[in-house]
């Protein structure tokens, strides 16, 4: 068995050219549009105000390019062994192997920070990892998810959980500070799927809209049964 589970990935040079020659393309397309068409003083405003947002993003892709800190890639668990591979950059700096039966409990802590930014929403997630060894000094590791083009906020924590039956003694705690994520990750913890779409927009829903909903089910529920006794006493004297 050989299963990996990517914890972070670094972007490449390339991906971070792409993503700026992409953003610049998109706000010249918009001042282009400001300047050569007759719109309102509100669009010049709120077009500015994209500005200061791809900056930080372009910002935010350098220094996660250019950062020397060491950071944990990746997991790699195998039938007797489970290796932890760390990287400055994108080159591995170290490697820790640990043998299964040594692990007395492998545990994850993770709080999810949902930061709404204007319009815009950012997600942090500060995690940390303690591995308790029944021989040898314990591992503690703690990291901040940085955003990427890759990992795609907290998503990443979905992997961990698809690895974590391959891990033993594997415990994972979630907190944060939206309940509509913490019930993601909780659903995916429990049933191994994420958590179906009307599910997520019930949680989202008003009060008013949740009665509202349910009076629909409530109804489509009792028309379905009126169909099928309809079709029962249709079909009851041909039998």
């Amino acid at each position: 068995m050989n299963n990996r589970i990517k914890i972070k990935s670094q972007i490449s040079l390339l991906q971070f050219i792409v993503t700026v020659i992409i953003l610049l393309g998109i706000v010249g397309g918009l001042f282009y549009f400001i300047f050569t068409q007759d719109v309102r003083a509100k669009t010049y405003s709120e077009s500015l105000a994209i500005i200061p947002f791809i900056l930080f993003i372009i910002s935010t892709l350098y220094n996660n390019l250019m950062s020397k800190k060491q950071y944990l890639s990746d997991i790699y668990i195998y039938d007797n062994e489970i290796i932890l591979t760390f990287k400055i950059r994108d080159k591995i700096s170290k490697t820790i192997a640990i043998q299964k039966n040594n692990i007395q409990k492998f545990k994850l802590d993770a709080h999810i920070q949902l930061c709404n930014c204007g319009k815009h929403s950012k997600v942090d997630v500060d995690y940390k990892f303690f591995i308790d060894l029944i021989k040898g000094q314990d591992i503690s590791i703690n990291q901040l998810s940085d955003l990427t083009l890759v990992e795609g906020n907290y998503k990443f924590l979905y992997r961990i959980m698809d690895g974590a039956k391959n891990i033993p003694n594997f415990e994972i705690n979630f907190t944060s500070n939206s309940e509509m994520i913490k019930a993601e990750l909780d659903y995916y913890k429990r049933f191994g799927k994420k958590i179906p779409l009307f599910v997520v927009q019930f949680k989202k829903a008003s009060i008013f809209l949740k009665i509202w909903y349910l009076l629909l089910i409530a109804a489509a529920c009792f028309c379905m049964y009126a169909f099928f006794q309809v079709i029962r006493h249709s079909i009851s004297p041909l039998l």
